[in-house]
């Protein structure tokens, strides 16, 4: 997978897509982050284990009316 996840809730949720198609959701959590596929929820200890399991290219945060992607 080659995805982007797109900010829905700055800094908190982010919708994950691969070639423009919804392949899933991505919670931050107080400790990491949460991702939904198909109904399941993975659990995940920090940003660069979700770019490295599920190969989301980049995330993007809104920070004071600025996007910063990581």
């Amino acid at each position: 997978m080659s995805a982007v996840a797109k900010t829905l809730v700055p800094n908190k949720c982010w919708i994950v897509e691969d070639d423009g198609i919804k392949v899933g959701t991505l919670n931050k959590e107080k400790k990491g982050f949460s991702f939904y596929r198909n109904g399941v929820k993975i659990e995940i200890r920090d940003a660069g284990e979700v770019k490295r399991k599920f190969g989301i290219n980049q995330i993007c945060t809104v920070k004071i009316g600025l996007e910063k992607c990581w």
